[in-house]
């Protein structure tokens, strides 16, 4: 999901890291994805100097004002297709981020049913078990049908995966596979596995008497949004960005960039630099092109590219989450076996919720060392700073000004106090 580098910038900025970790990093960059035509370019500008001076005198005279006929329409042709860049790109990365954030999380009802499906017993952590899978199979359905990445990293097979990942018996996968050959779109069936979700959580209430019918309505309404969420995603897959507006940008900027090749010849006018390598058309091909790429690359942002979507980590997390929920595995998330041998009944909160615990004197000790004053020298500090040396209240009854700009520091009361002369004058 595009490259990550933020944990490795440091935590102040240093342009030397800047350099180190952004300018010249290769995974994703900018010179991967230009390489080729950047060469290109250079060749074509060496060709066409090469054919010019191979002219008699007076045909490389007229190709000479041509060149120079070139360049005064070259600055119009530069500011068309900057706006229809800029343009492009906005439109492009509005596309790629509402799929972003189209991207369905089963966070939700991972938390409802975890906090409300069931009881402490057995029958109940299975009930949890069960819609849990049920969503992650929803979610995985999902993530293959949208996904070129997360295809490739489940094989060609993806109901064989879901059985393998433990999501799916073989019974169910077979009623998916039933409907498949009916109706043959993944994205389609996504549906039916939170079907059966809705109808564990509605039969794990049944008998209920303590309101059990309105908390089985909220539950089954986060599985509602999950489905909607996917639902979104999928449209937003769905709908294409406009073929006509790509064609037009990428004509234009080839078309620009072989302007220059031939505009930005050298002349031989008297006065003018002969340039023996092509700078400032490599410079001028670096901006146009990285930026038609950019809008080219995020144009399939669930793609194969190195800056493409991560799915395959972002169903992974969610894999890891549900064994947090002690709904997924043997309860130990996944990391390692003594961490998983208790059972899943380590990790579930219904049946180890911790007690209630009075934990005021420890929040008053922090309260008294918090900072109150925004701007002041001490913004920075926490309340559990053990050399915060000015953490003292004020004494009771001490009036303290309502006005921002007559605030003052516990210090700043303290020193006032001492040369009963004010610090701060009204604003």
């Amino acid at each position: 999901m595009t490259v990550p580098y933020s944990a490795a910038l440091p935590s102040k900025f240093s342009s030397v890291s800047w350099f180190r970790t952004v300018v010249f990093r290769w995974r994703g960059s900018v010179y991967k994805l230009i390489a080729v035509e950047l060469c290109i370019i250079v060749c074509l500008w060496y060709l066409v100097d090469f054919f010019i001076g191979v002219q008699h005198q007076a045909t490389r005279d007229e190709l000479r004002n041509g060149i120079l006929f070139m360049r005064t329409y070259q600055n119009s042709t530069r500011t068309l297709l900057s706006f229809m860049l800029v343009y492009y790109y906005q439109q492009i990365w509005g596309r790629a981020r509402g799929i972003f954030f189209a991207i369905p999380w089963p966070d939700n009802p991972f938390f409802m049913t975890g906090s409300l499906v069931g009881g402490n017993d057995e029958e109940g952590r299975m009930q949890r078990r069960t819609v849990f899978r049920y969503v992650l199979a929803t979610n995985f359905l999902i993530f293959v049908g949208i996904s070129e990445k997360f295809k490739r990293a489940y094989g060609s097979n993806p109901f064989a995966s879901l059985v393998k990942l433990g999501l799916l018996t073989a019974e169910e996968v077979r009623e998916l596979e039933t409907r498949f050959v009916r109706f043959p779109y993944l994205n389609e069936l996504s549906f039916i596995p939170l079907v059966w979700a809705q109808d564990v959580v509605r039969r794990s209430f049944e008998g209920r008497g303590d309101g059990g019918e309105r908390i089985s309505v909220r539950v089954i309404e986060a599985i509602r949004e999950f489905r909607v969420n996917c639902a979104a995603v999928l449209f937003e897959v769905y709908l294409p960005f406009p073929l006509l507006l790509s064609q037009l940008v990428t004509v234009l900027t080839y078309c620009q960039l072989l302007v220059t090749v031939v505009a930005q010849q050298n002349s031989y006018k008297d006065g003018e630099s002969v340039f023996f390598f092509p700078i400032f058309t490599c410079l001028e091909a670096l901006v146009y092109i990285g930026a038609l790429r950019v809008g080219q690359i995020y144009t399939n942002p669930l793609g194969a590219d190195d800056d493409d979507y991560e799915v395959v980590s972002f169903f992974n997390r969610n894999l890891k989450l549900a064994g947090l929920y002690g709904c997924y595995g043997l309860g130990g998330g996944g990391g390692g076996e003594e961490e998983g041998a208790g059972g899943d009944e380590d990790f579930d909160f219904r049946s180890n919720a911790p007690p209630m615990t009075d934990l005021r004197a420890a929040q008053e000790t922090v309260l008294r060392r918090v900072p109150v004053e925004v701007y002041a020298h001490e913004h920075s500090r926490t309340g559990v700073d053990d050399d915060f040396a000015e953490g003292v209240p004020p004494r009771e009854g001490a009036e303290i000004p309502s006005t921002p700009q007559l605030r003052l520091s516990v210090a700043a009361r303290k020193k006032m106090k001492e040369s009963e002369e004010p610090l701060l004058a009204p604003v």
